[in-house]
C-alpha cells in the first residue's frame, strides 16, 4: 500500500489515502491501536459522499 498524501489548508493538516477494490462487492476499513488528538477528525468518505467521521471520543484508551 502507497504512503498517505499530505497536503494543508490554513491551520490544518490534511492526510489522503485512496483504497481501491476493484470488482469488489464491499470493503471494510478495520482500525486498532489509535489515538486521535483533541481536535482531530477522521473522516471516511465513499466516492459519493462522507460515511463516516472519527472523533478523540473513540480513542483506544
Amino acid at each position: 500500500m502507497k504512503e498517505a498524501e499530505v497536503s494543508e489548508s490554513g491551520n490544518l493538516v490534511i492526510y489522503s489515502l485512496n483504497i481501491k477494490a476493484n470488482d469488489a462487492l464491499g470493503l471494510s476499513l478495520e482500525f486498532s491501536d489509535f489515538e486521535l488528538s483533541e481536535n482531530a477528525v477522521l473522516s471516511i468518505f465513499s466516492r459519493f459522499e462522507l460515511t463516516d467521521s472519527i472523533t478523540n471520543s473513540e480513542n483506544n484508551d
